[in-house]
């Protein structure tokens, strides 16, 4: 144009096929699945699918799902699709609200015709940018539609609740100190676990996931780290002769209350 002549300009186009009255992008509706960046997603109950989890797909969009689930599993879900956390088991979240309004009974399964309006699907895309805050997005997304649906909103608290807690012995740590020079994680028939040169933090995960159904979550506070040499039973269903089990290391486990973060589902006004 300074020139005296007129550069080429881009056309402008129009799609006279894209209906206002459907959703868009839905089955090509104003555009294409590529055109996608951000989307978060809620549904009702979906026959024939289920599971859910995270990827990645061949744009590099972080895809985030959770498949008919009932509310407390979708809040429980976004600590768990975000990696190991133990806000994901259901012994560190606390339902203070009606759960006969808002849960389905535990008795009837998710398909059948009287309960399916207690379950929900999500799903979350966003591009590799915000992936890191993909599930912090999640927790806003629930809030906001169960948040008007049902008055009630999930957050983390500081809650003193009853916990098992792991305790150490003196000595503790020089009897659990790994000498191996290689790693090892082996299992027995018996269903002994045997482990070398294993960090002390996987351990404590491991107990807490073996006893994820009692109602009282499991607590390291011994202040070990580092890694271990240890063997522990995989199959003893009681948690105190499993604390019997490793007081040969110097540990032990320890009914009582503490002060740690939950997951608390509550109504709001």
């Amino acid at each position: 144009m300074l020139s005296g002549k007129l550069s080429s300009l881009a056309e402008k186009k129009f799609d006279f096929s894209y209906d206002p009255a459907k959703p868009l992008l839905l089955e090509g509706n104003g555009g294409q699945a590529s055109d996608l960046q951000y989307r978060s997603l809620i549904t009702g109950y979906i026959d024939g699918i289920g599971a859910g989890g995270v990827s990645t797909d061949s744009l590099g969009r972080y895809k985030l799902r959770a498949l008919n689930a009932n509310v407390r599993q979708l809040y429980t879900s976004v600590f768990r699709l975000g990696g190991f956390d133990p806000l994901a088991r259901a012994n560190r979240c606390i339902l203070e609200l009606d759960t006969a309004k808002v849960l389905p009974p535990g008795t009837i399964p998710a398909y059948a015709p009287e309960v399916r309006d207690k379950y929900f699907s999500y799903e979350l895309i966003v591009p590799p940018t915000l992936k890191d805050r993909a599930n912090e997005l999640m927790l806003q997304d629930l809030n906001r539609f169960f948040g008007a649906l049902y008055h009630i909103r999930g957050t983390v608290e500081k809650r003193t609740v009853e916990c098992w807690v792991l305790r150490k012995k003196p000595g503790a740590e020089k009897k659990l100190a790994s000498h191996s020079p290689e790693p090892e994680n082996s299992l027995d028939k018996s269903g002994i676990r045997t482990c070398r040169k294993l960090a002390f933090d996987d351990f404590v995960r491991s107990v807490s996931y073996l006893y994820h159904k009692l109602p009282f979550p499991v607590v390291d506070q011994t202040g070990i780290s580092g890694e271990i040499d240890i063997s522990y039973p995989t199959k003893e269903e009681d948690i105190s002769r499993f604390s019997d089990y490793i007081e040969r290391y110097g540990l032990y486990l320890q009914r009582e209350p503490c002060t740690i973060d939950m997951l608390v589902i509550k109504q709001i006004e």
